[in-house]
């Protein structure tokens, strides 16, 4: 059970978590690591108390979303290890986690954690919400293949004509109940 808030430092939390949101909203990651340090202050003894695993999951996703890989990986693998195993906390970093892996162009780590998220989307006991995680979920996975896909290695030059097709192909193969792990 989340253990409860003390009220001496509910206050700041607010302010900090709100913060914290608006600076992942505007895509600045050195402010909402900035806030979740603050956070993390403020449960100095308690590393694990949900509100700080939050705070924290919201900065590691601005640096995913800022392309900062090396230190999202890290923190998502971290939140992993602090958070209970049937937790939605612990469900987003992995999710987050398995992300991070794809656009490092390693699939073969990020396989297992996949399907791991999948197989663990009970764990949201609403039907509403669970459908909903699980769509963009899978929504998201098929955007960093098609990405990678279109990116491929590098080598060759980018032809719009056949990026677009490619893109095309990869969106009629792909449904919700389907995931392809696009290969480098």
């Amino acid at each position: 059970m989340a253990r409860k808030v003390p009220s001496d430092i509910l206050p700041r939390l607010r302010e900090l978590e709100g913060e914290l949101r608006t600076a992942v909203a505007k895509g600045h990651p050195e402010r909402a690591i900035e806030c979740a340090t603050e956070i993390q202050l403020l449960f100095a003894p308690d590393r694990k108390h949900h509100r700080l695993l939050q705070a924290k999951l919201w900065a590691f996703e601005a640096c995913l979303d800022d392309n900062r890989l090396g230190y999202a990986e890290a923190g998502f693998t971290g939140i992993r290890k602090l958070a209970g195993k049937n937790t939605r906390l612990y469900l987003e970093a992995t999710a987050f986690l398995s992300i991070c892996l794809l656009r490092q162009k390693q699939p073969e780590k990020a396989k297992p954690l996949i399907r791991e998220v999948i197989q663990s989307a009970n764990t949201i006991r609403s039907d509403r919400r669970r459908r909903q995680f699980q769509k963009r979920f899978v929504a998201r996975i098929e955007e960093e293949c098609i990405l990678s896909e279109l990116i491929g290695s590098g080598d060759a030059s980018l032809d719009p004509k056949e990026i677009h097709e490619r893109a095309i192909l990869l969106l009629q193969q792909n449904n919700e109940t389907e995931l392809i792990i696009v290969r480098y």
